[in-house]
C-alpha cells in the first residue's frame, strides 16, 4: 500500500550560493577583506606608535574597503 504523505521526489533546493556563479565577484570581495584587515592593522599600529598621518591614510583605506563591501553586498541582494 502506498503512503500518500510520503514525498518520493524532493524538489531541488534553490541555489542560495551565488558566489559560485560569479568567481570575479568573490575574488574582489576576498581582496577587499584582506586590504581592509591590513588597513585596520596598519591603523592600530600607527596609532600606537604616534604616526598620525599614516593612521589617517590606513583608516581612509579601511573605510573605502568597508563602503565597497557594503555596496557589493547590496548589489548582490537585488539580483
Amino acid at each position: 500500500m502506498s503512503d500518500p504523505y510520503r514525498i518520493t521526489d524532493a524538489p531541488a533546493p534553490p541555489n542560495r550560493d551565488r558566489a559560485e556563479s560569479r568567481p570575479g565577484r568573490t575574488a574582489l570581495r576576498s581582496l577587499l577583506w584582506i586590504v581592509m584587515i591590513a588597513a585596520v592593522g596598519g591603523n592600530v599600529t600607527s596609532n600606537l606608535l604616534g604616526r598620525d598621518l599614516i593612521g589617517i591614510l590606513c583608516g581612509s583605506v579601511g573605510v573605502v574597503c568597508i563602503v565597497a563591501l557594503v555596496v557589493s553586498h547590496v548589489k548582490g541582494r537585488r539580483r
